[in-house]
C-alpha cells in the first residue's frame, strides 16, 4: 500500500489560479494509482519507508488535468529512484514486520534512535524521539501482541550475532523480565520457562539428561550458542536462566512434548552451558604501587553493569551506522507444495488429543508424526516440503510402527474425504492435491508457500484446503499460503 504520510505543495504561478483548478489539480494527484507505482520497488508484504522527498514539476497552467496527474506520477517515481540511489539513511527497506521488529530491538540495544521515524510511520512506536528503552520495551510489547513473530524475531537477532552481534546487545539492552516474558509467548519456549521459574524444594537426585540429548548432536543453531556463552562468560552467567531455557528450546522445540521429556532436556541444556563456561571470572587483582609495598587501584572509568546500559544516551547521527541484520534462508522450490494444505486440518483432526494423553509417546512424538504423515501423502524425503510439513525440522530419530500406522490411517481418512467431497478431481485424489509446484522459504518460527496464481484449482479452493492458515500455536510456527503471478 502506498502512503504519503504528509504532503506538502507550492504553486507558483505568475497569474493568478481559480480554486477550483488547484482543486481539480489535486484531485488528480490523488487519483493516481500509488500502488502500482509502489510494486515497482516493493513485493508483498515489504516495506520501503522515504523521509523525505523533495519533487518539482513544471506544467502549463492551461495543462489537461489528467496530464497535470500523469506528469506528477512520473516525477514521483523518478524522486524515488533518486532516493533509493543514496545511502544517506534518508532511505529503509524491511522484507516484512517481522524484520523490522529485529532491527527496532537491535537498533535500540546499541542506543541509536536514528530509524526512530521509519518505526513510528510503521506503528511500532507511538511517536519519534523516544528514549531507546522506552523503544525496547515498546517492540517487546509488540511482539506479545503478536505472538507468531516472536520466535522468529529472536531467532534473527541469534543468527545475526556473527555479523552484526546482535544477540549481545539486545541480552544486555533488554531486561530480564521482558526476555521471560518473549519466551513465555513463544510455544516452543514456553514449557521451559515454566519449568526454569519452578520454586519447589532442592532435589537431592536431580533430573537425568533425556536419552535422546544425549544420543543426537547438537544442531548448528545451539552449538553456535554455547560458543558464543563460553566466549563471553560473565554475560553469560548472568543471564545464565535464559540462555538455559533458549538453548533447549533451540535444540527441541517443547510444544506438544510431554513434561517429563521437558525437564529432562532443560537439565540437558544446563549440562551443556555448565561444560561450556569456565569457572566464573575474578576480577584481576589490583596493581601494586612501584616503590612501595602498598597497592592502589589502576586508574580507570567504571563500568555501567549491564542493567544501566539503557539508560545511557543515545548515538548522536554522526556515529557510524551499525551493521545491517542478514536476511534468513532464501526460496527454496518445490513439487509437493500442496502437501501442506494439511496442515491446516492436522490440528483439527484429534491426533493432538492422543498424542497429549499418551503417556508412552516417544520425546518428539509430535514431529515423528507430522514426518509420517508426510511420507504418506507422499512427499519425498529430499523435498523441503517434508521440513515445512515438519516445522522447519526433520527429527533425526525414526519413528515407531504405531506412530506410522497413526499417520497412514489420518492419510486414508483424508482420502476418503476427497473422494466424496472432490470427486471431479483426479485420481489419485491425495497425490493431485499434493503435487503443486512451488517455492517455499523456511525460517525458525515462519514459513511462507508461495504458489503460482496459473495453478488455482477451483475444486480445492470450494474446500477450503489452500486457505492460509497463518499462526499454528501447536507447531509453534506461522504458515503463510499465497497465490502470486511470479
Amino acid at each position: 500500500m502506498f502512503t504519503i504520510a504528509r504532503l506538502h505543495t507550492r504553486v507558483r504561478s505568475t497569474t493568478p489560479i481559480a480554486p477550483e483548478r488547484l482543486a481539480a489539480w489535486e484531485e488528480q494527484i490523488a487519483a493516481q494509482d500509488g500502488d502500482a507505482l509502489a510494486s515497482r520497488w516493493v513485493h508483498e508484504d515489504e516495506w520501503l519507508l522515504i523521509r523525505r522527498l523533495p519533487m518539482a514539476l513544471r506544467w502549463r497552467a492551461d495543462a489537461v488535468d489528467a496530464d497535470v496527474g500523469r506528469q506528477w506520477h512520473h516525477a514521483l517515481a523518478l524522486a524515488i529512484q533518486e532516493a533509493l540511489a543514496h545511502d544517506d539513511g534518508n532511505c529503509v527497506r524491511y522484507r516484512h514486520r517481522r524484520a523490522a521488529l529485529a532491527d527496532l530491538l537491535y537498533r535500540s540495544a546499541l542506543r541509536d534512535a536514528r530509524r526512530q521515524w521509519a518505526w513510528q510511520r510503521m506503528g511500532l512506536i507511538p511517536r519519534a524521539q523516544m528514549a531507546c528503552e522506552e523503544v525496547l520495551r515498546a517492540g517487546a510489547e509488540q511482539l506479545l501482541h503478536e505472538p507468531a513473530l516472536v520466535w522468529p524475531v529472536l531467532m534473527r537477532l541469534v543468527r545475526g550475532e556473527a555479523q552484526s552481534a546482535s544477540f549481545t546487545a539486545v541480552l544486555r539492552g533488554m531486561p530480564v523480565l521482558l526476555w521471560t516474558r518473549l519466551l513465555q509467548a513463544a510455544p516452543r519456549s514456553a514449557p521451559y520457562v515454566a519449568l526454569a521459574e519452578e520454586r519447589a524444594a532442592p532435589r537431592t537426585d536431580p533430573a537425568p539428561a533425556a536419552p535422546d540429548a544425549a544420543e543426537h548432536p547438537l544442531p548448528q543453531s545451539a552449538l553456535a550458542l554455547l560458543q558464543w556463552a563460553a566466549a563471553r562468560p560473565y554475560l553469560a552467567q548472568t543471564h545464565r536462566q535464559t540462555l538455559a531455557v533458549l538453548l533447549a528450546a533451540l535444540a527441541w522445540p517443547a510444544h506438544a512434548t510431554p513434561q517429563r521429556v521437558l525437564r529432562q532436556r532443560l537439565a540437558a541444556a544446563r549440562q551443556h552451558l555448565a561444560k561450556a563456561l569456565p569457572v566464573a571470572p575474578r576480577l584481576a587483582p589490583p596493581a601494586r604501587a612501584q616503590g612501595t609495598g602498598s597497592t592502589a587501584p589502576a586508574p580507570q572509568a567504571p563500568a555501567a553493569p549491564p542493567h544501566e546500559l539503557a539508560r545511557q544516551p543515545a548515538r548522536e547521527a554522526a556515529a557510524p551506522q551499525p551493521p545491517e541484520l542478514p536476511e534468513p534462508d532464501e526460496w527454496q522450490p518445490t513439487r509437493f507444495g500442496g502437501a501442506l494444505f494439511w496442515l491446516g486440518r492436522f490440528g483439527t483432526s484429534g491426533v493432538l488429543d492422543t498424542l497429549a494423553q499418551d503417556d508412552q509417546a516417544p520425546a518428539d512424538a509430535l514431529r515423528l508424526l507430522l514426518c509420517e504423515t508426510a511420507l504418506a501423502l507422499g512427499v519425498p524425503a529430499d523435498d523441503p516440503a517434508m521440513s515445512a510439513f515438519c516445522g522447519g525440522e526433520v527429527p533425526a530419530a525414526e519413528a515407531p510402527p504405531g506412530l506410522a500406522a497413526q499417520a497412514a490411517a489420518l492419510v486414508q481418512a483424508w482420502s476418503t474425504w476427497l473422494d466424496q467431497a472432490a470427486p471431479t478431481l483426479a485420481e489419485p485424489r491425495i497425490a493431485t492435491v499434493c503435487q503443486r509446484a512451488g517455492r517455499l522459504r523456511i525460517e525458525p518460527g515462519w514459513i511462507e508457500l508461495h504458489l503460482p496464481l496459473s495453478e488455482v484449482d477451483t475444486a480445492i479452493r470450494r474446500l477450503g484446503l489452500d486457505l492460509d492458515p497463518g499462526w499454528l500455536p501447536w507447531l509453534g510456527c506461522a504458515l503463510r499460503i499465497c497465490y502470486d503471478d511470479a
